[in-house]
């Protein structure tokens, strides 16, 4: 169903053609030079159709998690607690994490309790389960900038990464993770331990595959008529267990799957929000890695040249660095460095690039 347009741009044309019937009509009775005005108005008429479009209103406020009102400190990292989430944000489940590179603790980006991940927008991010084995689920909610019209398309959009390793060795993923529109959200309060979220196996807008991808971000979009004025968006797997895929990604712990989540966009306008393609977008890196697990060779293909390369362990010590003196393919020999998930970053002229990879001997 396409969008019903409503503002100026589609009132244009009509009122372009007023105008301009108007000036036909008075130039029959006049002299010549109102053959100019006509002119003048139909050319301003066709300039303003053709002009740039005015940016299209994001109606999830704070969508990219940037906005707080103080540093997240642990132990704040067991749920969105007072001082310690997102602007406009609350828990619409259990205890869902806030992680921001303005603090250098657990709850830091890139480096967190989960995993290493850099933010995909600015320096923050969600954090949240969308698999536990009990059947619970970890959710975060928003108040829309403005309810959603009747009939009205919205067009969304945004970004997950699957967490890996991290200090309870994830090796988890799923898909499903979504935006469910709603008309009413209760807050979910730790200390009060609140009735569970009542899943719908429901979204308006979800992946319909596994987000596997641990290294970079993965855009999720879509659209959808609005069938009632909704109030709220809640984002995380709207779905239970039995209808939810999980996939197993590497050693570690199954009974759970968390995902990062960041810059939330919603829009009457198809170009308001960045849409994929396909259903999903990965963001491409300028190298490739391989094997993966390795057993301590590591081959990395460059696609493009860069200049120094680093590595680190998951908790950020570091294990080797040097400069790339080639723009075709390195081999790093880590033979000597214990099992574990480890961290590869690639520098090139104002840019950093970072992968994840896996020893395993």
């Amino acid at each position: 169903m396409e969008s019903s347009g409503r503002g100026w741009t589609n009132a244009l044309p009509s009122a372009c053609w007023v105008n301009a019937k108007h000036n036909r009509m008075f130039s029959n009775t006049a002299n010549s030079t109102h053959s100019l005005h006509v002119f003048i108005a139909a050319l301003a008429c066709l300039l303003f159709l053709v002009s740039p479009r005015c940016e299209a209103q994001n109606l999830v406020a704070n969508g990219s998690f940037e906005e707080i009102e103080s540093c997240p400190q642990y132990p704040a990292l067991l749920g969105y607690q007072p001082g310690a989430m997102p602007t406009g944000w609350f828990s619409a489940w259990e205890t869902p994490d806030y992680l921001n590179a303005c603090v250098d603790t657990i709850t830091s980006v890139p480096f967190n309790f989960f995993s290493y991940q850099p933010a995909q927008d600015g320096q923050g991010y969600s954090g949240l389960y969308s698999y536990l084995f009990n059947g619970h689920r970890e959710l975060i909610a928003t108040e829309l900038i403005e309810p959603l019209q009747v009939g009205q398309t919205y067009y969304c959009s945004f970004w997950v990464s699957a967490a890996a390793g991290g200090f309870l060795f994830l090796s988890a993923a799923t898909d499903n993770v979504g935006l469910l529109f709603t008309m009413n959200v209760n807050p979910w309060v730790y200390t009060q331990w609140n009735p569970d979220f009542e899943l719908r196996n429901f979204a308006q807008v979800r992946s319909e595959v596994v987000i596997s991808d641990t290294v970079g971000w993965t855009l999720v979009s879509g659209s959808f008529v609005a069938d009632s004025a909704y109030h709220f968006v809640v984002v995380g797997n709207q779905f239970g267990n039995d209808n939810t895929e999980v996939e197993l990604f590497g050693p570690g712990n199954p009974n759970a799957a968390y995902v990062y989540v960041d810059n939330i966009c919603v829009s009457i306008d198809p170009l308001g929000c960045p849409l994929a393609t396909a259903q999903l977008e990965a963001q491409q890196r300028p190298f490739r890695l391989g094997p993966n697990p390795c057993n301590g060779q590591l081959s990395v293909e460059l696609l493009e040249p860069l200049r120094r390369l680093s590595v680190q362990d998951i908790t950020g010590r570091p294990v080797l660095e040097r400069d790339i003196i080639s723009n075709s393919k390195v081999t790093i020999d880590l033979s000597e460095q214990p099992n574990g998930v480890y961290v590869i970053q690639l520098e090139g002229k104002g840019v950093r690039h970072s992968d994840r990879f896996v020893v395993q001997h």
